[in-house]
C-alpha cells in the first residue's frame, strides 16, 4: 500500500508509457483498499479487478482479488482467483516477466513464495 500510495503522488508527467500506467495502478489499487478498509468489499473488488486488467501480469491482484472474494464469502470467485494467481505466480517462477519482474518485487514486502510452495 505504501509503495502505491506513494508513486500516485509522484510528477510523472515526463515519464514514459510504462510509468504512467503503473501510477494509473496505484491510483485504482489505493482507492480499492481505501474502500477495503471502510467495508465497501464489491467496491473493492470492482478497484482490484480494474488493476489487474491495466497490469496483468501483477499477479499479487489476483491474490488480493481472492482474498477479498473469501472474506465476502463468494468461495468461488474466490477460487477462481486463486487459480489465477498461481497460474500467474508459474510464469513469473519461470522467469516469463522480465519486464514486469521488477515491478513486481518492488512491491512485495515479503519473499515470494515459489510455485511449488504457493500450490
Amino acid at each position: 500500500y505504501v509503495y502505491f500510495y506513494s508513486l500516485q503522488q509522484a510528477d510523472l508527467r515526463k515519464a514514459g508509457f510504462a510509468e504512467r500506467r503503473v501510477q494509473q495502478l496505484a491510483g485504482v489499487f489505493v482507492d480499492g483498499f481505501d474502500a477495503l478498509v471502510k467495508g465497501q468489499t464489491a467496491k473493492a473488488i470492482s478497484r482490484f479487478r480494474k488493476c489487474s486488467k491495466i497490469l496483468p501480469e501483477y499477479f499479487h491482484m489476483d491474490f488480493i482479488i481472492a482474498v477479498t472474494y473469501e472474506k465476502k464469502g463468494d468461495f468461488k470467485n474466490a477460487a477462481r482467483f486463486y487459480k489465477h494467481y498461481l497460474m500467474k505466480l508459474k510464469k513469473y517462477s519461470q522467469g516469463m516477466f522480465r519486464i514486469t519482474g521488477p515491478l513486481i518485487e518492488e512491491t512485495a514486502a515479503f519473499d515470494i513464495p515459489d510455485y511449488e510452495e504457493a500450490q
